[in-house]
């Protein structure tokens, strides 16, 4: 046991004292910062206004006027800014292509960012924008909605039809979402969908990086020869469970780290006053965050002996690429399902793919996120990933023992068999 504490301590402090780790602790905090703060920021910061000239080329002051009010009244989409609106009824169509060059030279000088042109054509109307930049999407759909808005009402009028009381009737309703707990219910407009997709791609993506962590330390050691010295020293199965332990300590401190930023957040964007507007960092239970550990640790061990397996059984980089590839595709499988999770998180196909062990992690834990299922069932979800987990770390101790030690060409399946049947 005290051999394999020297392996937990080694594995341990060679990955932690490294300068990759504090930089990738450091930068994920920081990347998560930047992903949630800079769009607030920039929100808050970006009080440019938009200017738009809308041209009628039939002398419609009218359409004109309602176009301008209903723009006017819209904000911007990704700032503060609002939309200047400047109008020209056109009498004489023949002025309009040197009213076009005029207003080209505007766009490029920056008085304006654009310009919309509406006309009447074959007793309907129709419009085009011209601006330089023709992406900016947000203004675009602005432009659309009012005109859009304008014209039916416009066609309805000229219908003989009572405007206001259309209006009235069409008027829609804003649906606000309550979530159902046990302490009764509270609003959520999808925090909880987007939180629980979040600490999914952090397992995935670090039950990944830890478990192709200790398929090349081993390969690494293979190369070098060093394991032929620590195995004089100590048994295969104190060494291969020494790495899986002191890898997965690692991922354990480095989930501290980000824990930490995560609780100190909330306070930044106070501190801020970015928290305004609606926008505000989602409320994380603490029985999410021990579920959250829990999968971790069972996905890393599962998996971690997965790869621990492959990397006993081949001796190079490119025969380590080659055999990690079906053990990722394990995972990568469960995150294509998690959109059937989101949509309907206690059906009978989600119920059944969450308690596939290999998919547990994932799954269960994104249901438990979206919409908590019954206790048995996470409790039926952790039993059979302990007993999967046993059962391949029986069947990789088993390679293990025999495999670190071969160099040369991989083994096929009946040499397999072969090492299983050795004491």
């Amino acid at each position: 046991m005290n051999k394999m504490f020297l392996v937990i301590k080694r594995e341990y402090l060679e990955r932690v004292l490294s300068k990759w780790f504090v930089i990738g602790t450091l930068l994920g905090p920081l990347l998560m910062a930047v992903l949630i703060l800079a769009p607030l920021i920039v929100t808050k910061l970006d009080t440019s206004d938009r200017t738009i000239t809308i041209i009628s080329l039939d002398n419609d002051t009218d359409l004109l006027a309602s176009v301008q009010k209903r723009l006017s009244d819209k904000k911007d989409s990704l700032s503060n800014g609002q939309y200047i609106v400047k109008t020209i009824a056109v009498q004489d169509p023949t002025t309009f292509p040197k009213l076009q060059e005029k207003l080209a030279k505007e766009i490029k000088s920056r008085d304006i960012n654009g310009y919309l042109v509406i006309k009447k054509e074959d007793k309907d109307y129709s419009a085009e924008f011209f601006a330089e930049n023709v992406s900016d999407l947000g203004t675009i759909r602005q432009l659309k909605d009012a005109t859009s808005d304008t014209i039916v009402e416009k066609r309805l009028s000229l219908a003989g039809l009572d405007i206001n009381r259309i209006n009235e009737l069409n008027k829609p309703i804003d649906i606000k979402t309550n979530k159902i707990i046990e302490t009764g219910t509270k609003k959520d407009n999808g925090q909880s969908m987007f939180l629980g997709l979040i600490m999914m791609i952090i397992l995935y993506t670090t039950l990944i990086i830890y478990g192709i962590t200790v398929l090349r330390g081993i390969v690494e050691e293979k190369q070098s020869r060093i394991v032929e010295v620590i195995i004089s020293s100590m048994s295969p199965l104190q060494l291969m469970f020494g790495k899986i332990l002191g890898i997965g300590l690692v991922g354990l401190t480095q989930f501290a780290v980000w824990s930490i930023f995560g609780a100190i957040l909330p306070g930044i964007l106070a501190s801020m006053s970015l928290a305004s507007g609606g926008m505000s960092m989602p409320d994380i239970p603490k029985s999410l965050l021990a579920y959250f550990v829990l999968y971790f640790l069972l996905g890393y061990f599962l998996y971690a002996t997965l790869f621990a397996l492959a990397g006993s059984i081949v001796s190079s980089e490119q025969d380590a690429a080659t055999v990690q590839m079906p053990i990722m595709m394990l995972l990568i499988v469960a995150t294509i399902f998690s959109s059937l999770i989101i949509r309907d998180p206690n059906g009978n196909a989600s119920v059944a793919l969450s308690l596939v062990p290999f998919f547990g992690p994932i799954l269960m834990f994104l249901r438990i996120a979206v919409q908590t299922p019954p206790f048995w069932q996470i409790a039926l979800s952790i039993a059979l990933m302990i007993v999967t987990i046993i059962g391949f770390s029986w069947l990789a101790a088993k390679i293990y023992r025999v495999g670190i030690l071969m160099y040369g060409k991989r083994p096929n399946i009946p040499e397999l068999v072969k090492w299983l049947k050795y004491t």
